[in-house]
């Protein structure tokens, strides 16, 4: 399972995608919205309201600084 979600901004923006590199890229999260795009999303983290994970849970508040964890306990319960 790819690093996929749809990430919801304060401003009530969302952005759906793969989220790139594993980890927090200057205080950010980038996403790519298709694989076959060469476009990408960098949002701040304190501009996050919630993640919507793929498995339909919601990752808020102080879970988003954890959400490459997350995402890892995904690939390895549904492959």
């Amino acid at each position: 399972m790819n690093n996929k979600a749809v990430l919801k901004t304060i401003s009530d923006l969302s952005y759906a995608g793969e989220f790139c590199h594993g980890r927090f890229v200057k205080d950010g999260i980038v996403l790519k919205p298709s694989p076959k795009s060469e476009f990408k999303i960098w949002c701040p983290v304190k501009e996050v309201k919630c993640i919507i994970l793929p498995d339909g849970r919601v990752v808020e508040g102080d879970s988003i600084k954890d959400i490459f964890s997350i995402f890892d306990e995904m690939v390895e319960r549904y492959g």
